[in-house]
């Protein structure tokens, strides 16, 4: 296994974007620890501008062996930067805002992916291909039948996956597919990275349906998050909890019996109280879009 202090110290200099992206981490971490101190979000804010900007300019320069930890390095992190620093207001969530920009925290997991796309060829060089390698797992990651069989068949229903369906006619299907094992997995270290492996493969066909507020994308993102907050102790469970309990609450309202028995799960995973529905004055600037 690399050491990640070493491969920082060897590139002194020439990934500055890298640089800003763990300053940024920095700054966030203790910004959630220091509340009222707003000195620590001015630093989050200045080392994120810092890094997307040098980011993308490295992008549009090159994308090759010379700088691929760099770039790699540098994803992962600007994309653990928008999954710290969740507001514990659950309103404030993308699920209430209407607000794409709030679901950030999800859509730039993918960005690895296009690097992967570009640099597959030099990957067994990298830092990270021991990392890659131990997330990479045929069973969760490289199923790709169709139909409903091998599937949570409660989701499957709801989601409605038919034993013809494929993954050009259906958005929930190749997120249940990675889904339905991963519930089956012990939230522990060894199986961490493959929990996570599920955001960064979301295809745009499918967050754009959770940008439309598909209840059925919902659900299945409900079950994800409710499975990272069975850990309270590790740092992606403040944005899980509260993601997961702002998705309750917007489920819960819809009314469905189908829905609300699937959410005891979730539910219970983030703390929400099924049976207490939010406050009227925030449903109701809601467009709750039914089950189908």
């Amino acid at each position: 296994m690399f050491d990640l202090s070493l491969f920082v110290n060897s590139t002194r200099g020439k990934t500055p974007y890298l640089m800003h992206a763990i300053l940024g981490i920095g700054a966030t971490a203790i910004a959630d620890q220091a509340k009222g101190d707003s000195s620590y979000k001015v630093l989050h804010a200045y080392h994120w501008q810092q890094t997307l900007r040098q980011y993308q300019e490295e992008i549009r320069t090159s994308i090759g062996l010379h700088n691929m930890d760099g770039l790699m390095s540098t994803c992962m992190f600007m994309s653990s930067i928008t999954f710290l620093g969740a507001d514990p207001d659950y309103t404030k969530s993308w699920v209430f805002t209407n607000n794409p920009a709030d679901l950030n925290w999800l859509l730039i997991q993918g960005g690895l992916r296009f690097l992967l796309m570009h640099l597959s060829r030099y990957l067994e060089h990298s830092i990270w291909y021991e990392v890659f390698m131990e997330s990479s797992d045929e069973e969760l990651f490289g199923d790709h039948r169709p139909g409903r069989v091998g599937l949570h068949p409660e989701l499957a229903e709801i989601c409605g996956i038919t034993d013809t369906t494929t993954e050009d006619d259906n958005p929930c299907l190749w997120p249940l597919r990675m889904l339905t094992p991963i519930l089956k997995l012990e939230h522990n270290r060894e199986n961490f990275s493959k929990i996570l492996g599920f955001m960064g493969r979301l295809l745009p066909d499918y967050t754009n349906s959770l940008l439309a507020k598909d209840p059925s994308c919902m659900i299945i993102l409900a079950y994800w998050l409710g499975k990272l907050s069975e850990r309270p102790d590790t740092w992606l469970y403040s944005r899980a909890q509260i993601e997961c309990y702002a998705l309750c609450a917007y489920l819960e309202a819809l009314g469905d019996p189908k829905v609300l028995e699937l959410l005891e799960y979730p539910a219970k995973r983030c703390g929400y109280v099924l049976g207490r529905l939010a406050p009227v004055d925030i449903l109701d600037e809601l467009t709750i879009i039914p089950m189908i």
